[in-house]
C-alpha cells in the first residue's frame, strides 16, 4: 500500500470504499451511519477476512494478498470510527447527565431560598420591604404595628 501509517490517511489516499446497504461509502462518511450499521459492516468485513484464513494448503507460505491487506485497513478504520462514535455518546450523556443534576441543584437551591423566606418574621419581611422602598426599618415597624392596631 504505501509507507502510510495513520489507517484514515491509507483510506483516503488508496481512495478505499465501504459497502453499505445503500451504497459505497468513503470513510469520512462511515461517521454519518450508525453504531449498528457500523457494526455490521465490520462483522461481515471480520467474517470474510476468517474464510479467508480457515486453510493453510491454499496459502502454505502465508502470503497476505492486497485484497486481504484492504479488508484489514477497512476493519481497522471501522474499529476507530466505532471508538469513537461511541466516545462522543459517552460524552453526550455525561454531559446530560451533569446538566439533569445541575438543574435538580438549581431547584434545590430555590426552594431552600423559599423555605428561609417563609421562615422570617412578619417585623423582617418588613424590614426587608423597607429597606427595598427605601424607608428605615423603624418607620416600617411603626406602620406594621399601626396597621395591625387598625385592623383590631
Amino acid at each position: 500500500m504505501s509507507n502510510i501509517t495513520n489507517p484514515f490517511a491509507l483510506a483516503a489516499r488508496n481512495k478505499l470504499r465501504f459497502a453499505t446497504n445503500s451504497g459505497h461509502v468513503a470513510a469520512e462518511d462511515l461517521f454519518d451511519l450508525s453504531l449498528k450499521s457500523l457494526d455490521k459492516i465490520a462483522v461481515g468485513i471480520h467474517s470474510g477476512l476468517q474464510e479467508d484464513s480457515t486453510s493453510f494448503l491454499s496459502n502454505p507460505d502465508r502470503q497476505v494478498s492486497e485484497a486481504q491487506k484492504e479488508q484489514e485497513l477497512r476493519l481497522e478504520v471501522l474499529k476507530a470510527v466505532i471508538g469513537i462514535k461511541q466516545d462522543e455518546n459517552k460524552e453526550k450523556l455525561d454531559a446530560l447527565s451533569k446538566s439533569k443534576r445541575r438543574e435538580f441543584l438549581k431547584g434545590l437551591q430555590e426552594k431552600k431560598r423559599m423555605e428561609t423566606l417563609e421562615s422570617l418574621s412578619e417585623e423582617e419581611i418588613a424590614a426587608q420591604l423597607a429597606e427595598l422602598d427605601g424607608e428605615t426599618p423603624d418607620s416600617a415597624e411603626t406602620a406594621v404595628t399601626e396597621e395591625a392596631t387598625a385592623a383590631s
